[in-house]
């Protein structure tokens, strides 16, 4: 196998290949999920010890019209749970309110973005505020002169 066909064997499954005879050239094009659709992951707001406000733009359609968007969201980045999808095209804002959240707990959030394949945006976290609607964040007591040096 040469290095073109161990390339094109790599990215694509043997049944859509059809092998031309030398001196043919192929050019291999990197394959895009999502078709030319770009979507950003923005900074979640409305954090409250039970519920989030997840923020998205559509930032390239692809040439698509009334793109799907939406969030997958959960306590790690393998997310598990996905938002309800509204139709976007380039340049709008999405978003999606998350109830039903532990108090003071870390969430991983993207974005996402479909219509004939999918993109994602990047992975965000945001933490919940605490049961008594704040924070609780634990850092090291301030160390003063003479004391636990």
């Amino acid at each position: 196998m040469n290095r073109l066909e161990y390339q094109l064997a790599k990215n694509y499954e043997w049944s859509d290949l059809k092998l031309v005879p030398e001196p043919t050239f192929v050019v291999v094009v990197p394959f895009n999920d999502g078709y030319g659709l770009t979507v950003t992951s923005d900074p979640a707001t409305n954090i409250k010890a039970s519920s989030v406000t997840l923020n998205g733009t559509l930032d390239d359609d692809g040439g698509f019209p009334d793109v799907l968007c939406g969030f997958e969201w959960g306590k790690t980045d393998a997310y598990g749970n996905t938002t309800p999808t509204e139709k976007k095209v380039t340049g709008e804002t999405f978003s999606q309110t998350i109830t039903g959240l532990s108090p003071n707990t870390v969430y991983h959030f993207r974005a996402l973005a479909d219509n004939k394949g999918t993109a994602y945006g990047s992975d965000r976290t945001f933490r919940t505020k605490g049961a008594g609607g704040m924070s609780l964040l634990f850092e090291e007591p301030e160390r003063r002169r003479g004391y636990g040096k």
